[in-house]
């Protein structure tokens, strides 16, 4: 009986310590708008009123590389295109969903530097290991890069280096 009563009581103790777990976990999910909404709110508090200068870095993973593409960037300074840039990104990130994570960065892939006028910069940066940073905190990209997506349509005059 007493057996019965113990194997009861520790699953009970197993099944509410899983569902909390459960329940923490998700709330760690959230969309990258959450968290473009962070860095919005951070720029604002900074005083940061307008973007001057837009610096993009493309890094290759090793396979790119052998597969001949090289790493490459640009320095945007038109304030339309910048502001076009800037909106895409929060529009079209708005519902990509994302996970808060701990992880370590890992090697950078693309890095997106907001430079303003009194030139504080601001950044979002994405790894190989698909995890992007607001400069804030740190999300594992659940499903679409959309960030990447949104850098690849765009017609950029890239450097090559």
């Amino acid at each position: 009986m007493k057996k019965k009563i113990l194997l009861g009581l520790g699953t009970v103790v197993l099944l509410v310590f899983s569902l909390s777990f459960y329940m923490y976990d998700q709330t760690k999910y959230t969309t990258f708008g959450t968290a473009m909404s962070d860095l919005k709110n951070k720029m604002e508090s900074d005083n940061a009123k307008s973007i001057s200068k837009l610096i993009i870095d493309y890094m290759p993973t090793i396979e790119e590389y052998q597969q001949g593409i090289d790493y490459k960037y640009v320095i945007i300074e038109d304030e339309e295109q910048i502001n076009r840039i800037f909106n895409r990104i929060v529009e079209e990130t708005a519902n990509m969903e994302v996970k808060e994570t701990k992880e370590r960065m890992g090697l950078t892939k693309l890095k997106i530097l907001f430079f303003t006028k009194g030139s504080k910069y601001y950044s979002i940066r994405t790894t190989e290991k698909n995890i992007i940073s607001n400069g804030i905190k740190k999300y594992k990209i659940i499903k679409n890069n959309e960030l990447q997506n949104i850098i690849d349509s765009e017609n950029l005059d890239w450097i090559l280096d």
